[in-house]
């Protein structure tokens, strides 16, 4: 009886691995060889782009470069030669008063006068003296005049309050003027100018007419500077 449970026991065995499912099949590859593996091309670098080639200067570059070098050595040397009358500016420049009749003082430089004027308004010109120890051709200059001229005012009341009454006022006005002295104007400059004090007339209004007298234009000082960074004209 022990003979049979142990036959009955091993087929038992048996027919339970017969029946176990088959154990998966794994397929290895062989490792690649890596001379046959594509080779991958390394990213391309960006080329750094060349700076544009610098012409040569030109025949002419040359001959514009050594004409404004000129230029501004002779701008130079007249400036120089001009600033060394700053305080004698009267042998360089003259002036004159072209339109209300004003006149040059006898023996007295830089004073004019006038015996009466109407309107009230003058024209200054600035120019270059032909005989100027400092002949200018090239440079470019601001010249400031000032100048103080002094007057009587006669206001005439024309209101019929007080028709035919006056009054004579003396005044003394400043004034300062630029003149821009340049090549190209050939060293001449006009201003407008008016010898009526504004301030002192706001208040007349309209009840008063004014005439002007004993005029005296008294030049009290005259100075020039060079432009900066200006070529020449």
């Amino acid at each position: 009886m022990n003979v049979l449970f142990r036959a009955t026991s091993i087929s038992l065995a048996l027919l339970v691995i017969g029946c176990a499912p088959p154990e998966p099949q794994i397929t290895r590859l062989p490792p690649r060889n890596p001379a046959e593996m594509p080779h991958r091309p390394p990213s391309a670098t960006p080329q750094p782009v060349p700076a544009p080639a610098q012409q040569p200067a030109t025949e002419e570059d040359e001959d514009s470069k050594a004409r404004q070098s000129v230029q501004r050595q002779e701008v130079e040397d007249e400036t120089r030669r001009l600033m060394s009358y700053q305080k004698n500016l009267f042998q360089i420049f003259k002036l004159t008063e072209i339109q209300a009749g004003f006149k040059e003082k006898p023996n007295a430089l830089g004073v004019f006068e006038l015996p009466s004027s109407k309107n009230g308004k003058l024209r200054l010109m600035l120019a270059q003296l032909p005989g100027s120890p400092v002949r200018l051709s090239v440079g470019t200059y601001n010249v400031n005049v000032d100048v103080v001229i002094d007057y009587v005012e006669t206001l005439e009341c024309v209101s019929s309050t007080c028709e035919g009454k006056t009054q004579n006022v003396v005044r003394s006005v400043p004034r300062t003027v630029q003149f821009y002295m340049a090549p190209r104007l050939g060293y001449v400059h006009r201003k407008d100018v008016s010898l009526v004090d504004t301030k002192a007339t706001e208040g007349k209004g309209r009840n008063y007419r004014s005439s002007y007298s004993d005029l005296v234009m008294t030049v009290q000082r005259i100075s020039a500077a060079p432009l900066p960074n200006r070529q020449p004209d």
